[in-house]
């Protein structure tokens, strides 16, 4: 994949945050290089119901929360079921989501036409969503992985800390690289399973090995790790034709 320029400069960018992983400045940078009107970030790993509620930072004016709020607009856009075990991206438009017919005519007038939510996991194993949005145009494919890929790195880098005693991402097996692989790819340990022809016992295994030689708290913070060290690609892409669609 391409990335430009600007991803690393993003990452190289301060951060002014109250929180001990929160690129704000990044997260602004992104979001005026892609003409987008708004950037959240979003506390995770469950988003709350309500942007009110799970709104860490961001530009979003609190009258247009309150208003989006009152059309339960979070839950229409970005239901559970699409984020649960998400690493990837996820992209929507208005024109896909089933809201009422007053609220549209504010989406328009708000640029609210097409937004794009980044999974994003900081060092310590903390997780959140960066959500970019307020522009009257569609995110090409390769304009979201550049998003995701700077919002990751900007987060590695605010709470990056030196490779600590015990991390040997050299001594990870290709069967553990494998399953890490496919577990940023949202698979779950069973789907895993059957992708590589072994048994759900055995992905934890490898699992709990990676997550060990990488020093990390949970598969989720093996996983940005693995991203670091470029033990796996991004983003994940189809490696055979065993994959669970």
């Amino acid at each position: 994949m391409h990335v430009t320029s600007s991803v690393d400069e993003l990452a190289d960018a301060p951060v002014v945050s109250k929180f001990s992983f929160d690129p704000y400045f990044a997260i602004r940078r992104a979001a005026e290089e892609r003409r987008c009107r708004y950037h959240a970030l979003l506390r995770g790993p469950v988003l709350d119901r309500f942007l009110v509620d799970g709104l860490l930072s961001g530009n979003l004016d609190p009258a247009l929360v309150s208003r989006l709020d009152e059309e339960s607009w979070l839950d229409l856009v970005l239901p559970a079921h699409e984020l649960k075990n998400r690493f990837l991206p996820l992209a929507w438009k208005r024109d896909d989501v089933d809201c009422s017919e007053d609220i549209k005519p504010m989406l328009t007038e708000q640029s609210l036409m097409f937004g794009v939510l980044c999974p994003v996991h900081g060092p310590n194993g903390r997780s959140g969503y960066v959500m970019f949005s307020g522009r009257d145009t569609p995110f090409d494919p390769e304009e979201i992985d550049n998003l995701h890929l700077a919002c990751l790195k900007s987060f590695q880098q605010a709470g990056e800390q030196p490779t600590l005693h015990g991390e040997d991402p050299t001594s990870l097996t290709n069967r553990e690289c494998d399953c890490l692989y496919w577990t940023a790819a949202g698979k779950t340990s069973g789907e895993i399973g059957i992708i590589l022809s072994i048994s759900q016992h055995t992905v934890n295994h490898y699992l709990t090995g990676a997550i060990q030689k990488l020093n990390a708290i949970n598969r989720t913070q093996a996983v940005v790790k693995a991203l670091r060290y470029n033990l796996i690609e991004f983003p994940p892409v189809a490696r055979n034709s065993g994959q669970i669609a």
